[in-house]
């Protein structure tokens, strides 16, 4: 019964990012990168520089050895 529970959880991903600045004064921002299954657990979370674009991200993130059934992204 586990083993269809975490194979059900894993089925829908969810993946997004956020700008993240570590303090007011600070120059530099990254971007963090998420990927969360359908309980809202991370998966995968992945940081880059906050000018690289999303879909340059996209790679790293969907590298799966089982991929999920759907994959749920806004289009930013």
């Amino acid at each position: 019964m586990e083993g269809l529970a975490t194979e059900w959880e894993d089925a829908l991903v969810f993946i997004d990012s956020s700008v993240v600045k570590a303090h007011r004064a600070a120059a530099e921002q990254i971007k963090v990168y998420a990927v969360l299954n359908a309980l809202g657990r991370p998966l995968r979370l992945t940081i880059s520089g906050e000018q690289l674009n999303d879909n340059k991200m996209i790679d790293c993130l969907l590298n799966w050895s089982k991929p999920p059934l759907a994959i749920a992204a806004d289009k930013a």
